[in-house]
């Protein structure tokens, strides 16, 4: 009679485990919310507020229902040139699955040589839309369709296929026409001229002047047109000696190190 009774209690605290255990699973499924994600650049990583779900590559994730940010961040290669984008949640959330789309612009970088060239895009409507002048980024919702064009006075125009990547570079290298006369350039790029003497009055030496036995200073003799001639020679040839070479200097190590050193032949 006691084993009946005993198999009872088995059987009531199974039971029991087994509903506290469903309760607690249902739930977790609760407070969690399946997000279903398109986006134009699957390598990019998602972002629920600040807690990575994966790469958006997968498609959908389970995420916290509290989340009130969804963020699509490019890989490392295009960190420096595309800027993240995301889309706030409204609190009152779907019951089980959330549908979202998020598109990154595209990106378009227009370099030519020479640079200063004026780029144009045509836009859906068959109209030319000046972008600016290389070099130049330019973005755009949807990627473009008609050829780009380079133009440069004096240079023969160029046209190019846009591409359709989130990240698109062009670099154009614009020929000029034949007999055509360019402006000269603004700045002037010829070097300055150097000194090619130096004042032989800054290299004398400064003396303390000479006393006599009374304590009075000594008046030094004027010196003449072929003195002051003489020292400014000597200066400039002491100056077109003077060479710099290299002194090997032992180290504790047993390496040797060159230092400079100013000499005179």
């Amino acid at each position: 009679m006691k084993r009946p009774r005993c198999r009872s209690w088995c059987v009531a605290g199974a039971v029991a485990l087994a509903l506290g255990g469903g309760s607690d699973a249902r739930a977790q499924i609760d407070s969690t919310l399946v997000l279903r994600l398109q986006t134009n650049l699957p390598e990019s990583s998602v972002f629920a507020d600040s807690v990575r779900l994966g790469p958006a590559s997968l498609g959908w994730y389970r995420m916290p229902r509290a989340t009130r940010e969804i963020r699509l961040v490019p890989n490392e290669d295009h960190n420096w040139s595309i800027a993240p984008v995301g889309a706030a949640l409204d609190s009152h959330l779907p019951s089980d699955t959330l549908r979202l789309h998020l598109d990154f612009p595209y990106y378009y970088r227009f370099d030519s040589a020479p640079f200063g060239a004026t780029v144009s895009v045509g836009t859906s409507s068959g109209e030319t839309q000046d972008v600016g002048q290389t070099p130049v980024i330019f973005s755009s919702n949807a990627p473009l369709v008609q050829p780009v064009r380079f133009e440069l006075a004096g240079h023969v125009p160029a046209d190019v296929a846009p591409g359709r990547a989130v990240w698109n570079r062009h670099f154009v290298e614009l020929h000029r026409v034949e007999g055509a006369v360019l402006a000269p350039p603004d700045a002037d790029y010829r070097p300055r001229t150097r000194r090619k003497w130096i004042d032989a009055a800054a290299l004398e030496p400064v003396h303390a002047p000479r006393r006599d036995q009374d304590g009075r200073a000594r008046q030094r003799p004027a010196r003449s047109a072929q003195g002051l001639a003489a020292t400014r020679h000597g200066a400039r040839s002491f100056l077109a000696s003077s060479v710099v070479v290299q002194r090997l200097m032992p180290t504790d190590s047993g390496e040797t190190l060159a230092k400079p050193a100013s000499c005179s032949r």
